[in-house]
């Protein structure tokens, strides 16, 4: 039987989640409220769970941070044509 370590287990998770993303169409913040719910239940059976929740909250964030820089670099927004408030 083949060993399944911890590198594989996080690279099926991560595409798992990609994956219902893509078929959901979920925000990044309803996909994180989700994975959030996920963990909460498997530290249930599995305390040491809250170890790789830990790291894979920071993974997450840091791709959505990714995800936000490069779409805002590539279409930053027109602050010359943005009208205030009043109209003016």
């Amino acid at each position: 039987m083949p060993t399944y370590g911890k590198e594989e287990a996080r690279a099926d998770f991560r595409k798992a989640w990609d994956i219902l993303e893509e078929i959901k169409g979920l925000e990044w913040c309803d996909r994180l409220a989700a994975i959030d719910r996920y963990f909460e239940k498997a530290m249930r059976y599995d305390t040491s769970a809250k170890l790789y929740w830990d790291e894979e909250r920071a993974y997450q964030h840091l791709q959505w941070l990714k995800d936000f820089n490069k779409r805002f670099l590539e279409k930053p927004p027109d602050n010359d044509k943005e009208e205030l408030p009043d109209g003016k």
